[in-house]
């Protein structure tokens, strides 16, 4: 964020029903980093999940709580902004999807920018999922619209798995996508021309880079970040689960509206089952990939990959 927080989130270890969760701001001092405040929601229950989710971005943060029960619905799922004051944050509203039902689990994906934040929910429509752009004025947050993918099939598409938004474009990812195979996955742009948020382009790596860079349980879009004209989408299925990330730029080669694969990432010491790509994050010309399940100091440890200085072509290799 603009004021060099960062924030990471504690949900109640996994689908468990004993903690209803938490999330904590630290801050940076110098070459440290230092916890500044626990964040919880302020109607907290058993099994919630908050801090499934988390995101941050200047004097605001969301957290996700994918588990929570809203309007008599289980699982239905919700969200929480928080404001800095100085050195203290708190609770600035809760977010409900304004369709909120049984297992949406709105919350499981978080992403704030500015005045707009996205929510994704990726069970929602019997699981071929959703996401929700919400608004800032002053101090209210309002549902501005609901995100659904054109060309959805079949329940299991999990629509809102990740999201990640940046100016006036939001990505999601819906990795049960099917187009190249079983859980082949796939990622959808949106972009906001006044108050409504149109499908701009569905992602798919270009023919040079090969047919079976996403193909059957890739599950291509497990992860998506953005950053201005950039997106970065994980792949950690890739490749009997050793598991990749695609770099996109709109208007690379062809239009404006087009977002086209510039560069792809892989592990330098790839291993079958490592998910790289699970966790993806990106920021200027620096990109981080996550592999939780790298053996390096154990069975599971996980690691993440940090890549500098990303070089993007200036035209079709």
């Amino acid at each position: 964020g603009a004021n060099g927080n960062d924030e990471a989130g504690a949900p109640s270890h996994g689908y468990s029903f004993s903690g209803s969760g938490s999330a904590y701001i630290f801050k940076r001092d110098g070459t440290s980093w230092i916890e500044q405040q626990k964040l919880t929601a302020d109607d907290a229950d058993p099994g919630d999940n908050f801090g499934f989710s988390v995101s941050i971005d200047g004097d605001y943060a969301i957290v996700g709580a994918s588990f929570d029960f809203n309007n008599s619905s289980i699982f239905s799922g919700s969200a929480y902004i928080f404001k800095r004051d100085g050195t203290s944050w708190s609770q600035q509203q809760k977010l409900i999807a304004s369709d909120a039902d049984y297992d949406n689990r709105f919350g499981t994906s978080v992403s704030i920018d500015g005045d707009y934040a996205i929510v994704g929910a990726d069970g929602d429509d019997g699981g071929s999922g959703s996401a929700y752009i919400f608004v800032r004025s002053s101090t209210t947050w309002t549902e501005q619209q609901k995100l659904t993918a054109s060309d959805a099939t079949a329940p299991g598409d999990s629509l809102g798995i990740s999201v990640s938004i940046s100016g006036d474009y939001a990505i999601v990812g819906a990795v049960g996508n099917d187009d190249k195979g079983s859980d082949s996955g796939g990622a959808y742009i949106f972009s906001r021309s006044g108050t409504t948020w149109n499908m701009q382009h569905k992602l798919y790596p270009h023919y040079y880079e090969g047919p079976s860079l996403i193909g059957p349980g890739a599950r291509f879009g497990q992860s998506v970040s953005i950053d201005d004209e950039y997106v970065l989408v994980g792949a950690p299925g890739h490749n009997s689960g050793s598991g990749g990330a695609l770099l996109f730029k709109r208007g690379a080669f062809w239009s404006s509206t087009s977002w086209e694969l510039v560069s792809s990432f892989y592990a330098s010491d790839e291993n079958s089952g490592d998910w790289f790509g699970h966790s993806v994050d990106l920021g200027g010309r620096h990109a981080i990939v996550g592999a939780p399940y790298n053996d390096d100091d154990g069975t599971n440890s996980g690691s993440a990959y940090l890549f500098q200085s990303v070089t993007i072509p200036s035209s079709l290799p």
